[in-house]
């Protein structure tokens, strides 16, 4: 009876650990720990632990809010795309603020704030190629990443897994669409254009496809940190956040290569 009372605690006490911090417990600490991605400029970018970019700038309001201005402890853990949900499973994050779009696939894996942007489906090619549909492509292959919304859309335009490429990062996409190894890279739209400033890769961008919303996420059941961030985007926007934003940060980066006016910040109206 000892040992059965002991296992039950002992699983109790197991699930305690393994659960993520909610908000009152980031309160008694003043703490939070919220995950970007490592190297996606204009969104985040980690040069020696010094964090910049939008989502940057987002997680830092919403830490504000959380702890109602004041002093707190808010710290950058820096992830590649397919470390995301990981992070959060295993409690090195409580938040995401990673570029993480609303998906069929993502649904179940985490709980979604409100979004707050919206952004087209790209195709992206040599100079002077067209995506042409499925049928034309024949063995050709595309690259994108894992559990994205374009797959869905490639399958209903008559794609099969032997066009697919998968990759981990759009700086991979790019490098295979540069290498010869693939026909067309794939992804968002803002993504694609960021990438190719950067890097100077001469491309063709076609919008195609559904739209994607971006929100930040929490780990499934985390509902008291959940709805403080839905307030604070709430907040966030009637203060005029994503307006100034846009205007400061995406319209410099992108040199009116993008129309943030398509993607848009999705409480900018």
């Amino acid at each position: 009876m000892k040992r059965l009372i002991f296992g039950v605690l002992a699983s109790i006490l197991s699930v305690f650990a393994l659960s993520a911090a909610n908000l009152h417990d980031m309160r008694a600490s003043n703490s939070i720990k919220i995950g970007v991605l490592n190297n996606h400029a204009p969104f985040s970018k980690d040069e020696n632990g010094t964090f910049s970019g939008f989502e940057i700038d987002l997680a830092k309001e919403i830490a504000d809010y959380i702890f109602h201005g004041k002093e707190h402890t808010l710290e950058f853990v820096s992830l590649a795309p397919n470390e995301r949900v990981a992070a959060l499973d295993e409690n090195r994050v409580d938040l995401l603020l990673a570029l993480m779009p609303i998906t069929d696939n993502s649904k179940p894996l985490v709980d979604f704030s409100t979004p707050y942007l919206r952004i087209n489906t790209a195709i992206v090619t040599k100079p002077g190629e067209v995506f042409e549909g499925c049928k034309k492509l024949g063995d050709k292959k595309i690259a994108l990443q894992e559990k994205m919304i374009a797959k869905d859309w490639l399958y209903f335009q008559g794609c099969s897994d032997k066009n697919f490429m998968i990759v981990n990062s759009f700086k991979e996409c790019y490098l295979s669409l540069t290498k010869g190894e693939v026909e067309i890279c794939m992804g968002d739209t803002i993504s694609m254009m960021s990438h190719s400033l950067l890097e100077s890769v001469n491309i063709e961008n076609q919008v195609v496809g559904p739209r994607n919303f971006i929100a930040a996420a929490v780990k499934k059941g985390n509902i008291t940190l959940l709805m403080a961030v839905n307030n604070a985007i709430l907040a966030l926007t009637k203060d005029g956040f994503f307006k100034e934003s846009s205007i400061a940060i995406f319209d410099p980066f992108f040199y009116e290569t993008v129309d943030m006016n398509k993607e848009e910040l999705y409480h900018f109206k």
